[in-house]
């Protein structure tokens, strides 16, 4: 089996129908959809797989029910246990935690030929993570980062190449 990579933890119980309120060590808890396969144990390796039946997000947590646990009582064992998830999962969430090093990098467009900015953050929307950017010809522009765009990231020249659509950066 893959290794287990820590999450967060669970905080509390929420209501009696089985809600769980978690805390992640990640930020922002996007990519926490129905159907995601987690494990909560003291250690990885006495873990139980646990799958996200439904979500219920909150300003400063989520509120979670999974599957496999049905009512309030069954839930109030997990209270302050670590959350795992495997790392081949976890590598889904790097685009995220890479972004914050991407700034600094010019993003160019390898369709004109053009640097269209410098990356000065960079943020999670529901779809894709987002560049965005200090545009060459002033203002700030927004370029989503997804993988069918990016043809390739040079750590030496600190550079972002990207196909981008034309029109997107006028």
């Amino acid at each position: 089996m893959d290794p287990l990579i820590k999450v967060g933890k669970v905080a509390k119980t929420h209501g009696l129908d089985g809600f769980l309120k978690l805390n992640f060590d990640l930020g922002s808890a996007d990519w926490l959809v129905p159907g995601v396969i987690l494990f909560i144990g003291k250690t990885e390796n006495s873990s139980e797989l646990v799958t996200v039946q439904e979500i219920k997000p909150m300003p400063d947590a989520v509120l979670v029910k999974f599957r496999e646990h049905e009512s309030v009582n069954t839930v109030k064992l997990l209270i302050g246990l670590p959350i795992f998830m495997t790392e081949s999962d976890y590598k889904v969430l790097d685009i995220q935690e890479e972004g914050n090093l991407l700034i600094g990098y010019q993003v160019k467009d390898t369709t004109t030929g053009i640097l269209v900015g410098t990356v000065i953050k960079t943020w999670e929307s529901p779809a894709h993570p987002i560049l965005v950017l200090a545009g060459s010809k002033g203002g700030e522009i927004m370029i989503p980062f997804v993988e069918d765009w990016l043809v390739g990231i040079s750590k030496r020249k600190k550079l972002i190449e990207m196909n981008l659509p034309v029109g997107l950066v006028e």
